[in-house]
């Protein structure tokens, strides 16, 4: 029917009603996409700000939006997740949800009284109290698929089947170094150390 749409054999009204008729979900606006811009923006952000964090895995940005947590390293890595992963900040409202604090491990929210490791976001764990009543969500959970690949200008972009998404900067797969004042990618010698 949308080829019949297309070639203009079929009007939008008529394929808004078969597509109504037949059950088709229109699509959302796509949850990779959607979470990699937002880190884009939440990094161009952080590079204009005088702090320095500890360490490169330190994190330096945390965000919830769109049900989802987003959190980004100083290293450029960054990681989202359903927020339904953690009960506590489901529930939360703005205001108790409005000062993480970030540490070089993690997150504290002390309006709901929530941590979250870097570790366990990255490798995929939930909350795992007991009163969370999701411990076997994540202990028994199978090792995630990707499902998704995409990339930015120099980020690559990873959907998972457990509901993760996650940016790594191409320099940290490739081992590429940027030229001072150059786009183009210097490659270490053979002989140097990487």
């Amino acid at each position: 029917m949308r080829a019949l749409h297309d070639n203009d054999a079929l009007s939008d009204s008529e394929l808004a009603d078969f597509e109504r008729t037949a059950g088709v979900r229109k699509p959302t606006q796509d949850v990779l996409e959607a979470d990699a811009a937002y880190a884009e923006t939440a990094f161009e952000t952080f590079a204009k700000q005088p702090t320095s964090p500890a360490t490169l895995d330190s994190p330096v940005w945390v965000h919830i939006e769109r049900k989802r947590l987003l959190l980004g390293l100083a290293d450029g890595r960054w990681v989202s997740c359903p927020i339904d992963w953690f009960p506590r900040l489901e529930r939360g409202d703005s205001a108790s949800l409005g000062s993480p604090q970030l540490s070089p491990l993690g997150i504290h929210w002390p309006g709901v009284d929530e941590d979250i490791s870097v570790d366990g976001l990255f490798a995929g764990r939930g909350d795992l109290t007991i009163g969370s009543g999701q411990r076997a969500r994540f202990i028994d959970a199978p090792t995630p698929r990707i499902e998704r690949v995409g990339h930015g200008i120099d980020t690559a972009h990873l959907q998972l089947s457990d509901g993760r998404c996650l940016g790594i900067p191409l320099d940290a797969i490739t081992h590429t170094r940027r030229a001072p004042d150059s786009d183009h990618p210097l490659r270490p010698s053979p002989t140097e150390k990487t």
